[in-house]
């Protein structure tokens, strides 16, 4: 495989050297590193190094990205009813405590889809579970 280095600084593939643009820096190798990484590596003196700078950067958006679809995927159980978690129901049910009495209830849609009434107490133990799991999520582990 012909590592070599693009008019933007990237690094691209090619299995030929004709391939390879005029002018462009270029090297074989016989160990590819991971893909999935291929925009942090460079060429420095010959040789495919990682640039740690792109790597950590590409590290923390592949994070985030996990984070967001982690989060989306959040749900709860309080007194036997599953609750979604994510960020949008959160700011649903902190709506819906705000607006409710303490012994008032409300309709609400369970993950399942199953409408149910439930309580402000509910509400405000199933956003707090919600919260927690999001919290959990959230730093990133070194």
């Amino acid at each position: 495989m012909i590592v070599y280095t693009q008019e933007n600084g990237n690094i691209a593939t090619c299995s030929k050297r004709a391939s390879v643009p005029e002018g462009a820096e270029w090297l074989l190798v016989t160990n590819m590193p991971d893909v999935a990484y291929l925009d942090a590596w460079v060429i420095r003196e010959g040789k495919l190094v990682i640039d740690s700078t792109k790597a950590l950067a590409m590290e923390l958006k592949s994070f985030k990205d996990s984070r967001t679809l982690a989060v989306s995927t959040i749900t709860v159980e309080v007194d036997s009813m599953v609750f979604d978690g994510d960020e949008m129901s959160q700011t649903r049910m902190a709506r819906v405590i705000v607006s409710l009495d303490s012994l008032d209830t409300t309709l609400w849609v369970l993950a399942n889809g199953t409408a149910v009434s439930v309580t402000q107490k509910q509400l405000k133990q199933a956003l707090r579970l919600a919260g927690e799991a999001q919290t959990a999520l959230w730093v990133m582990s070194n």
